[in-house]
């Protein structure tokens, strides 16, 4: 199936096709427990040993755990900090 958009634009008549294909994707759930064992191990390399480097290995060393998705989703000080803006409108 396709979409087909007109508009006019400045005076320019325009149109876009969208297109739906199949795509495939795989769902995976973490286990709670082992989300907080990562939390605690950050928090103890952190806060015991010190270690402040921004692109610490730990971060990323356990790609099966996504280590480096969950350590973004630790509550600051320990994850990435939130960043919050207002809409941004992009000229095309």
């Amino acid at each position: 199936p396709n979409l087909m958009a007109v508009w006019k634009d400045k005076g320019e008549s325009r149109s876009r096709v969208a297109t739906l294909l199949p795509c495939s994707f795989q769902v995976g759930r973490l286990n709670r427990e082992a989300v907080r064992g990562l939390w605690a191990s950050l928090s103890l390399e952190l806060y015991y040993f010190t270690n402040d480097d921004d692109e610490r290995y730990s971060i990323q060393a356990n790609t099966h755990l996504l280590r480096n998705l969950m350590v973004q989703a630790a509550s600051p000080p320990l994850g990435y900090p939130l960043f919050l803006s207002n809409v941004t409108i992009v000229p095309p």
